[in-house]
């Protein structure tokens, strides 16, 4: 692959490329048997050693690489929070205490600050010390995937609208921001400073290698934001932003994931910086090609679009092949082809994959 800058690929001057997305692990183990590329067999997780995890994640993630090399996709995300080995806590500690991790049935499972009606509260619980991650393996899978000729999406993933979710409850976070909206201000500002702090420790060690800053955050369902326009303006907006602005300090192009139907909010993000939008659910209200062209063409890319509800599983490969030129002539270049969710589920037939891929 001939490499030009991701920022020439997010303006629309070149080419569009293809991004397979993360499959999920059985999904990529079902590519990976059909294409003839070696998987690591599993080992036990809990009893392994350090050493053996980061032999075993190593092979996993290789063969990862290799299965992005074969179907032609041009980027390969790592999200450096979710990367292996990278939480080292001196007491193990989880990097939140939401009293959700081992009974969690639900979004709206009850979370430590369900019914906290005082900041000090918020002040004197458990937050995490972000000088307790550790880069090393992000830092070489990047190295990796960039001696395999891919663009790096990387960055902290932090997807603080969820994470506060599982501090509150969804359905409590939802109702402070109506009856107590400082608490859930004084427990957003102390998470995002944590990310912020922790974010920067990260790009510091490891921007000479990102391609383009990836984070996420849901804010929509099929049909609608999760919470109204104003309390988004309100709650999670400022927050964004200063994510926003301190990857801009790197210079780094800075592409953002939220499913559902998001499209009465896209003005805000790209007046914080969005260049790219992920992924682009097809089937969620305002949320089809024709509709973000009309509105908002020109003002920011777009990565994803290829409908993973009906299309991808249930469809035929020339089906497939039909919808990414239908989705070329209307995006044009300033596109990233990519499935409308990137974790790939095991239904997905690998043919209707390399079908678009090929597209």
């Amino acid at each position: 692959m001939s490499k030009v800058s991701f920022k020439d690929i997010l303006a629309g001057k070149t080419e569009p490329i293809f991004w397979l997305g993360c499959p999920l692990k059985s999904t990529h183990q079902i590519y990976c048997n059909e294409l003839g590329i070696n998987v690591p067999e599993e080992i036990d997780l809990e009893t392994a050693s350090d050493k053996q995890k980061f032999d075993y994640y190593e092979k996993f993630y290789s063969s990862s690489i290799q299965l992005h090399k074969a179907l032609n996709s041009s980027m390969f995300w790592v999200p450096a929070d979710l990367t292996p080995l990278c939480w080292k806590p001196p007491n193990n500690e989880p990097v939140y205490i939401t009293k959700r991790a081992d009974s969690r049935n639900s979004l709206s499972s009850p979370g430590v600050f369900e019914n906290t009606c005082n900041i000090e509260e918020i002040n004197k619980h458990y937050w995490p010390n972000p000088k307790h991650w550790n880069f090393d393996f992000a830092r070489a899978l990047m190295q990796e995937a960039k001696a395999n000729d891919l663009y790096v999406a990387s960055g902290m993933w932090f997807c603080f609208f969820h994470i506060l979710c599982d501090h509150f409850g969804m359905e409590s976070y939802f109702m402070k921001m109506i009856t107590q909206p400082e608490i859930v201000t004084a427990a957003t500002k102390k998470l995002v400073q944590f990310q912020l702090d922790s974010n920067k420790i990260f790009f510091d060690q490891n921007a000479d290698l990102i391609d383009v800053a990836f984070f996420g955050n849901d804010f929509g369902s099929q049909l609608d934001l999760l919470i109204s326009p104003e309390q988004f303006r309100e709650f999670v907006l400022p927050y964004t932003k200063e994510y926003t602005a301190q990857m801009k300090d790197y210079n780094i192009p800075i592409m953002l994931h939220s499913c559902g139907s998001i499209s009465k909010i896209i003005p805000d993000l790209i007046e914080i910086g969005i260049e790219c939008l992920h992924p682009i659910q097809a089937k969620a209200v305002n949320m089809n090609a024709e509709y973000l062209m009309k509105n908002f063409g020109g003002k920011i890319a777009f990565c994803g679009g290829i409908d993973t509800q009906e299309l991808l599983p249930f469809g035929t490969a020339s089906e497939v092949s039909k919808e990414v030129m239908r989705l070329k002539n209307i995006f044009k270049n300033k596109f990233i082809f990519s499935p409308s969710h990137e974790a790939l589920l095991p239904n997905v037939p690998l043919a209707n994959v390399i079908a678009m891929s090929k597209a």
